[in-house]
C-alpha cells in the first residue's frame, strides 16, 4: 500500500510540472505576440476587403457597359448677339476749357476763364528728385501723395473748379522743374524757377 501511494504521489508531481511547463510556454507565447503589429494587420485585412468591394460594386459595372452610365448631352447652339446702332452710347470728346494763368507775385498765381465744376489740370514735371505737399482750399490731400517724386516723374492735380478756390502747392526745391496748368506751361517768375529749397506756390481761383 505504501509503494502504491508513493506511485501515486509522483505521478502527481509529474501532472503539476507538465500543466506548469505548459502554463509557462503559453505566457511566453502571448509575450511574444506585437499587439501593433497585430492591429495593423487587422487594419491592412479591412482595407482590402472595402477596396474589393468597391472595385466590384462601382468600378467594373463601368469598364463592362460605360455607355449606360453617361448621357449624351445636347449641343449647346449659342445665338449670336447683334447691337441695335440706334442703342449704341455715343463716344463724345470731353469738355476742355483753355484757361489762362496771371502771376499776381512771384509766388501765387490766378486761373482764370475755367468752368464751374470742370476740373482744372495742374501737372508737374519732375527734372529733379522732389519732396512735395498739395493742400486744396486749406486741407492737405494725399492725391497726389506727400512724398518724394524722383527725377522723370510726372503727377497730375485735378480740381474741380469753384469761385475762390485753392490750390497750394509745397515743393522742397523748384529748380529743374515745370508746371502745366491745362496742358499749358505756366510761365513762372525768374526768380522761382531757380529756386533750390523749400517753396511754397499758390494757385487761386476767382469768377469772371
Amino acid at each position: 500500500m505504501k509503494l502504491q501511494k508513493i506511485e501515486d504521489n509522483q505521478e502527481m508531481e509529474k501532472s503539476i510540472q507538465k500543466q506548469a511547463k505548459i502554463h509557462n510556454l503559453n505566457s511566453v507565447i502571448e509575450k511574444k505576440i506585437d499587439v501593433p503589429m497585430m492591429s495593423l494587420i487587422i487594419v491592412i485585412i479591412i482595407l482590402l476587403i472595402t477596396l474589393t468591394s468597391v472595385f466590384f460594386i462601382y468600378i467594373l459595372p463601368q469598364w463592362q457597359d460605360p455607355a449606360d452610365n453617361f448621357e449624351q448631352a445636347d449641343p449647346i447652339i449659342e445665338t449670336p448677339v447683334t447691337e441695335d446702332p440706334a442703342t449704341e452710347t455715343p463716344i463724345t470728346d470731353p469738355i476742355v476749357t483753355t484757361v489762362s494763368v496771371t502771376e499776381i507775385d512771384s509766388r501765387t498765381y490766378q486761373i482764370s476763364g475755367w468752368t464751374e465744376g470742370e476740373n482744372v489740370s495742374l501737372k508737374i514735371n519732375f527734372g529733379r528728385d522732389t519732396w512735395i505737399k498739395v493742400f486744396y482750399d486749406g486741407v492737405v490731400t494725399d492725391n497726389p501723395a506727400s512724398k518724394t517724386y524722383l527725377s522723370g516723374s510726372e503727377i497730375e492735380i485735378l480740381y474741380a473748379a469753384k469761385t475762390d478756390g485753392e490750390i497750394v502747392i509745397s515743393l522742397g526745391g523748384m529748380k529743374g522743374n515745370t508746371i502745366y496748368v491745362n496742358d499749358a506751361l505756366v510761365q513762372l517768375d525768374s526768380t522761382v524757377t531757380e529756386y533750390n529749397s523749400g517753396i511754397k506756390l499758390t494757385f487761386v481761383l476767382k469768377g469772371e
